[in-house]
């Protein structure tokens, strides 16, 4: 067991009975405080947290799952694309118009056109859901769909980071 500073001892050694098992009592209570603030209070906070993001990806996993269906016919619909992009109108100024016209607009960092035939677009802070409709009603009504994306979670709950690369569907 740790013994005690001599001066800590005499001290103690002077207490009345009673002052004694106050100051035990005292002791046990600041070293049960302490424990609690710097041990378990903190992973009780990381336990909420871990919670919380494993229920959103559920809740992202669930969206995905239901509309699957949907992402699939779109990509079926690959050889309407040409006819929808209406011949001489370039897949930027498509994709320019449709996000300027966007609730997503505001969010847009970067738009540019990439040698392959690709659009490249970033986007910051701008809301998942949004961007989602977005997507789906470009695809679906322009043929223009997602070739590759970088999708980050912000701290702000709903809103991402995304950098995406668009392509016309052939």
């Amino acid at each position: 067991m740790m013994r005690l500073p001599e001066p800590w001892r005499r001290w103690y050694a002077e207490l009345s009975r009673r002052d004694q098992r106050l100051a035990i009592g005292g002791a046990g209570l600041v070293l049960g405080l302490i424990l609690y603030l710097a041990l378990i209070q903190p992973l009780y906070s990381a336990y909420l947290h871990l919670t919380q993001r494993v229920q959103e990806q559920r809740t992202t996993l669930q969206w995905l799952n239901r509309n699957t269906a949907r992402i699939r016919a779109l990509e079926g619909n690959e050889s309407k694309a040409t006819s929808r992009l209406g011949g001489s109108t370039s897949v930027f100024s498509i994709v320019s118009a449709s996000v300027q016209e966007s609730p997503i607009a505001s969010a847009v960092q970067q738009l540019q056109q990439a040698g392959d035939g690709t659009i490249q677009l970033t986007l910051q802070g701008t809301s998942f859901d949004q961007l989602v409709r977005w997507l789906a009603e470009l695809a679906q009504k322009k043929g223009i769909v997602v070739v590759n994306a970088n999708i980050e979670r912000t701290s702000v709950s709903g809103r991402i980071n995304a950098t995406l690369s668009l392509k016309a569907s052939r």
